[in-house]
């Protein structure tokens, strides 16, 4: 139930929503069309900006991690989303996907001899129609194995559909085959931190190991300050990681999951409800009841101040750029523009 309600609280956070929630507004609010599609419009170019985004990724993501020389790990776990290519079937042959990089360095370090054996983790993290997706552990491994890597070197975690589960019934197999070893924790930079909280939550001790970074370098060229895609991809991704994160760290989550997440979600849509009638207007009873649902969406999910204050400050960062765009719109409009037009 929770894997559920986790995808479609997710989907009420995300970028693109921001951008939908505006349009809305102007779908439901005509004399404030112009305003709803220029806040839309803001909204966008801040979210696709390559110059924020990449800022943004070069702190989430930190540095790439230096290994000790000596002894060698006994496990590198792998987490799997992306290392595998949604035509592996249709083609007979592995397809790698975007996060490939998670299978080709512990491939590296296993032939330098600093690991000893793969286990990689991972079921299906589809919602609907898994069954039309290559089955990424499995490929994974045969890979590993056609490169030369001995299939007793290689164990496999198929159940997990997300990351939370990655390291719960990781757990249990490091605990039976692997006990007091030492684990490497291999997965994709922007989701290192996640991953690192659900493992430490589940009391395993793992050295992180990030691989596939994504910033860019440090730029100010003309070229970062236009809009783009791949930028509002990795600007998705960065929300995703810290809802997850965020999350992760909830302290009632971890007993009964889904009817809390069911009443964050109502409070993360009614606050938005307020917003859109009030008309991004952030005053009188609109800004009680924002005050009062991000309240309550911190204290069902957390429980702990600093948390807290994390979860409050996403809220605020949806809300500022929902203002910003709301504040330029209106600029526009002082600026010649009439609503009256459309």
């Amino acid at each position: 139930m929770f894997f559920a309600l986790s995808k479609l609280l997710y989907g009420l956070v995300s970028p693109l929503s921001w951008v939908i929630y505006p349009l809305l507004w102007a779908v439901f609010r005509p004399r404030h069309r112009r305003r709803g599609v220029l806040t839309a419009l803001v909204i966008l170019l801040l979210v696709s900006n390559d110059f924020l985004v990449s800022a943004a990724l070069r702190w989430w993501e930190g540095t790439p991690a230096a290994l000790p020389a000596a002894p060698p790990f006994d496990v590198a776990i792998v987490l799997t989303g992306g290392i595998v290519g949604d035509a592996t079937g249709a083609t007979g042959r592995p397809s790698f996907g975007p996060t490939s990089d998670r299978l080709l360095q512990p491939l590296l370090l296993v032939r330098e001899g600093r690991v000893r054996h793969v286990l990689i983790s991972g079921g299906s993290g589809k919602l609907f129609g898994a069954g039309l997706y290559p089955d990424e552990g499995r490929v994974a491994a045969d890979f590993l194995q056609t490169v030369g890597v001995a299939p007793g070197r290689i164990f496999r975690e198929t159940a997990s559909r997300n990351t939370h589960e990655n390291a719960r019934f990781t757990a249990r197999l490091l605990r039976e085959r692997f006990p007091n070893g030492r684990y490497l924790l291999v997965t994709t930079a922007f989701h290192m931190r996640r991953a690192m909280a659900c493992f430490r939550r589940e009391g395993i001790d793992v050295t992180p190991y990030p691989v596939d970074f994504r910033a860019g370098p440090a730029s100010a060229a003309a070229a970062t300050f236009w809009p783009s895609a791949e930028a509002l991809d990795h600007f998705d991704r960065l929300v995703r990681e810290w809802v997850g994160y965020l999350t992760t760290h909830s302290s009632v989550a971890r007993i009964t999951p889904a009817p809390f997440a069911a009443v964050a979600g109502a409070a993360v849509a009614a606050a938005l409800v307020a917003e859109l009638v009030e008309g991004f207007a952030f005053v009188g009873t609109a800004r009680v009841r924002v005050v009062v649902f991000g309240a309550l969406l911190g204290f069902v999910f957390v429980g702990k101040l600093p948390l807290h204050v994390g979860l409050v400050a996403v809220g605020v960062l949806v809300v500022v750029l929902l203002r910003i765009g709301s504040r330029l719109g209106g600029a526009f409009l002082a600026h010649g523009f009439s609503e009256k037009s459309w």
